[in-house]
């Protein structure tokens, strides 16, 4: 399942890499800023409300009993408010303090570190922190219970809450037992970080994912298309087309691949060209001794042995013509024959209306989806097929050709006679030069048995495959596969 999700090709595992690794990077400096963020802007807040809280202690102590109304009158606010009781307000609501939270827990500890570095006569402290949208209490004068009692219960999770513009708010209650014995409880409503800075952070995240993104893969194209280039000049000689030299470009391992894949196709080709060569020459040279050995058997007396001798100077005549020929077709075929797309159903069609025009019994059954065209050399593929159509119709008189592509990358041609077939042991030596099986296809057709070899040899060029086996109800099949 993974291996699926994963992406195979170089160009896009490296874009990949590189919008992982960013998108790790991001996400952690993310969460780190945020958290730093929130624990310096929770800190802020304590002190506030702790300097506003111990302020006014000190402004309680220092008033007449008399004086306090007016006091607390002065100094309350929507975003703040005080009351002296003369009984605690926090600690009854015990049954309510469950937030023992991280915030809790640090602004306790700073509540009790500010009573014994400013006041040990105060005691008794309790401080919570509650979270509140901004129009959830618009005022804080009510007691906590009052305030968790009025609090309408909500269904945000906590990414929810975390992306929630309107949760920007803190609540915090604090209560401290003062010198006189009064309760002094406070509330105060203060603004917390900002999800504005989630935003921005979020915003340019995507942002820099998205320049990376198409860095790299301009990046990526520069690349890999060296590497693309090779790949396909690679499948092209093993094709055994001719492949030009290329362009030694990118990085230097790069470079180095691509100046010895130039070195092997130079000196695969000259030694292509020079067993050619060779071959060509040894067969025309032999040209020359054989006609002079047959106008010497005419100058025998006439016999059986003669004849056969005669027949047999014939015969390898033949073959060095055969071969002559067949280099010749190769050496045109090579340096003359370029790859060109073909419309695929128009190819098969013109080749069986040559024999059905003929009045030759051949069919064909075309299967192909979803594909039109296809690369090939035009004029030795349908060499090929028509050898292998023609052997059929030699040794039968009816041929049927199945044309089917079991995926969007391969061609798959079944060429089936109705002839006598060809001995197991012989299905493999058939696709040999110069092979003919005496017993599998008896009578003499004057052939050299040279037509299955090119016929092989120019699908092999394509990457194709050629197999040959005996159908069920009777005949030869010769199966082909080409890659698309």
């Amino acid at each position: 399942m993974i291996k699926k999700i994963l992406p195979r090709t170089f160009r896009s595992q490296i874009v990949w890499l590189l919008l992982s690794s960013l998108l790790i990077a991001q996400s952690v400096s993310f969460f780190l800023i945020i958290g730093e963020r929130s624990l310096v802007s929770m800190n802020q807040r304590i002190d506030q409300s702790l300097n506003d809280f111990f302020t006014f202690a000190d402004l309680v102590d220092a008033t007449p009993d008399y004086l306090h109304d007016d006091l607390l009158l002065s100094i309350n606010d929507p975003k703040r408010f005080f009351r002296l009781n003369e009984d605690y307000q926090l600690m009854k609501s015990d049954s309510l303090l469950t937030q023992d939270n991280q915030s809790n827990i640090i602004a306790q500890k700073r509540l009790l570190q500010r009573i014994q570095d400013t006041d040990f006569r105060m005691g008794n402290a309790l401080i919570i922190i509650t979270s509140v949208t901004n129009n959830e209490h618009e005022k804080v004068n009510s007691s906590y219970a009052e305030f968790i009692a009025k609090r309408e219960p909500t269904d945000l999770n906590h990414w929810q809450k975390w992306l929630k513009p309107q949760l920007s708010y803190d609540r915090i209650d604090t209560e401290v037992q003062l010198a006189s014995g009064l309760w002094l409880y406070g509330s105060f409503k203060l603004e917390k970080l900002s999800t504005g800075i989630q935003i921005r952070l979020l915003g340019l995240t995507l942002l820099t994912v998205t320049i990376v993104s198409l860095v790299g893969v301009f990046i990526s194209l520069r690349m890999t298309k060296p590497i693309s280039s090779l790949a396909d000049a690679s499948e092209k000689l093993g094709k055994g087309q001719v492949v030009d030299r290329l362009k030694e470009i990118g990085s230097a391992d790069i470079r180095h691949a691509t100046s010895a894949f130039n070195t092997m196709n130079t000196r695969v080709m000259l030694l292509l060209e020079n067993q050619k060569q060779m071959l060509g020459a040894i067969s025309h040279d032999l040209r020359s001794p054989l006609t002079s050995l047959r106008l010497r058997l005419e100058n025998l007396d006439d016999g059986q042995s003669k004849e056969k001798m005669i027949s047999t100077v014939d015969e390898m005549n033949g073959m060095i013509a055969a071969i002559l020929t067949f280099t010749r077709q190769q050496a045109v075929e090579n340096n003359s024959e370029a790859t060109e797309k073909v419309e695929l159903k128009n190819f098969f069609n013109s080749l069986i209306e040559e024999y059905t025009d003929t009045y030759r019994d051949c069919h064909l059954d075309y299967n192909v989806n979803q594909i039109n065209h296809f690369e090939c050399r035009y004029i030795s593929l349908r060499r090929a097929l028509r050898n292998i159509i023609d052997n059929g119709l030699r040794y039968g008189n009816k041929v049927n050709i199945i044309v089917t592509n079991p995926n969007q990358r391969q061609l798959n041609i079944t060429i089936r006679d109705n002839g006598p077939g060809i001995p197991e042991q012989h299905l493999n030596d058939v696709l040999k030069p110069f092979f003919r099986p005496d017993q599998a296809r008896a009578h003499n057709d004057g052939g050299i048995g040279m037509g299955l070899a090119i016929s092989e040899s120019i699908i092999t060029s394509h990457g194709g495959v050629l197999e040959l086996g005996n159908y069920p109800g009777g005949g030869l099949e010769a199966f082909i596969s080409l890659p698309l």
